[in-house]
């Protein structure tokens, strides 16, 4: 590769860690207002049954779970999905069903 191959490279590269850290941040942000949600919280106890102290503890626990795993993610970028295999829909699962 020529030199301006090289800094072509880099510059795309440069833009999309940019666009990858502007996202991340954007989902955090709704991962973290996740518990305070009153819908979302109305929908888990009504979906589960379960009172609103378990839905807000469960959806506390999902949303840092997905925030761990989304900087986890852009540090090392990889395949993505929420497979019942990921941590975070494991745990939030687990603490509907008790």
């Amino acid at each position: 590769m020529t030199e301006r191959t090289h800094e072509q490279v880099r510059t795309a590269l440069a833009e999309s860690n940019r666009q990858i850290a502007h996202i991340t941040g954007k989902m955090e942000a709704i991962y973290e207002g996740l518990p305070r949600d009153e819908t979302a919280i109305a929908d888990l106890m009504q979906a589960t049954g379960c009172d609103r102290e378990r839905a807000v503890a469960a959806l506390e626990s999902y949303a840092a779970g997905k925030i761990t795993a989304l900087r986890d993610r852009t540090a090392s970028p990889g395949p993505t999905d929420d497979a019942p295999s990921d941590p975070a829909v494991k745990r939030f699962r687990d603490m509907l069903t008790g």
